[in-house]
């Protein structure tokens, strides 16, 4: 089972991992993403190309899938502007052992970051905002795989 969304609407993270409880697996992971609170930081815009982005993210997840014999998968990354506290990514692996399940989480949780063409900017509370550049230790974690 694969899942994979790019949406606007907010999602339900346990309701996602009910999707999975009907399986026979050993292990399900998942790590849920929020909008946090930094400096004056009012909001977060997330922009994607439709096509690019979907195609990115089908690729990490059949990578991961494979990489880690997984029997389920759901990247779910939001756009739009998102208040703090918001939802923005959801990621779940299932697997026969836990092990495999926690490092697909991680792994694909790294690839995201430097993989998926997804473009963040904050929104401050003067109205002003800037984009967020990519931080050198996400490509060096994403690179140590």
């Amino acid at each position: 089972m694969q899942h994979i969304a790019l949406q606007a609407k907010a999602f339900d993270a346990g309701e996602e991992l009910r999707k999975f409880e009907s399986k026979r697996l050993g292990a399900i992971a998942s790590f849920s993403g929020l909008v946090r609170s930094e400096n004056e930081i009012r909001a977060l815009s997330i922009e994607h190309h439709p096509v690019m982005t979907q195609k990115a993210l089908e690729k990490l997840c059949d990578i991961t899938t494979q990489r880690y014999h997984l029997l389920g998968v759901t990247i779910i990354h939001r756009y739009g502007t998102l208040k703090l506290g918001e939802p923005i990514v959801f990621v779940a692996a299932a697997s026969e052992h836990r092990k495999e399940a926690m490092e697909a989480i991680i792994y694909m949780m790294d690839r995201l970051k430097t993989d998926v063409p997804l473009w963040k900017k904050e929104i401050f509370a003067d109205g002003s905002s800037r984009w967020i550049d990519q931080k050198q230790s996400d490509v060096e974690r994403s690179s140590s795989w």
